[in-house]
């Protein structure tokens, strides 16, 4: 039975890639965050709109 890495640090399967980034600030750009709602900016605590 193969036990994978992610697994032996005691990470689940079930675990939400994006809840996962959700913690991760932008510490290039301090105005903005990222979280569930998306990206926000701090200092108007509006959503700003993602474009891709």
């Amino acid at each position: 039975m193969r036990i994978w890495p992610w697994r032996a640090n005691g990470v689940t399967a079930d675990i939400g890639t994006f809840m996962t980034l959700a913690f991760v600030s932008l510490p290039v750009i301090p105005r903005l965050r990222l979280n569930t709602y998306g990206v926000v900016d701090v200092e108007q605590q509006k959503i700003v709109a993602a474009v891709f």
